[in-house]
């Protein structure tokens, strides 16, 4: 079972099992992103976000928070959401989403095409239709929200 308590700006993750108790406190403002973006996840995707690069991670932190007050997505299409978004970030180095090209996310893309011989009924296909879906909701909600305060800073 996994508690999360905030109290006093510091956040509380509780683990218990079924022989024992364990209480793990985060403080810094990049540990209370990673466990506010994956509440409810196992640590496994506490692990796999904590290994991103910091502008990244509050950029996934933000876009999560975006999707929660919009849609209120379940559990399982915010993990999915996060491990494409791991997965870009991996395949170009861990440089931040807002500095990506389009030929950084093709090149992903194309991470996911078979060979007609390895994968003669194309299920490679759905896969990719599937994540460019995902990518390109990310980057429609990342290049407004980003270039929008980007600019207003400039300005003003």
């Amino acid at each position: 079972m996994l508690k999360i308590n905030k109290d006093n700006d510091n956040y509380a993750k509780t683990i218990t099992t079924a022989t024992s108790t364990t209480v793990l406190s985060f403080s810094s403002p990049l540990d209370q992103k990673i466990i506010a973006a994956t509440e409810g996840f196992i640590d496994h995707y506490v692990n796999l976000l904590r290994r991103q690069s910091e502008p990244n991670i509050g950029i996934i932190y933000d876009y999560i928070l975006a999707m929660n007050a919009e849609v209120n997505p379940v559990l399982a299409y915010k993990r999915s959401q996060m491990q494409i978004l791991r997965y870009l970030s991996e395949h170009c180095n861990k440089i931040p989403f807002i500095k990506m090209t389009r030929a950084d996310v093709l090149g992903y893309l194309d991470t996911l095409r078979r060979a007609e011989e390895s994968d003669p009924w194309h299920k490679w296909i759905g896969t990719y239709n599937l994540r460019r879906m995902n990518l390109m909701r990310f980057f429609k909600w990342l290049y407004p929200v980003y270039c929008y305060h980007l600019l207003f800073d400039y300005f003003v």
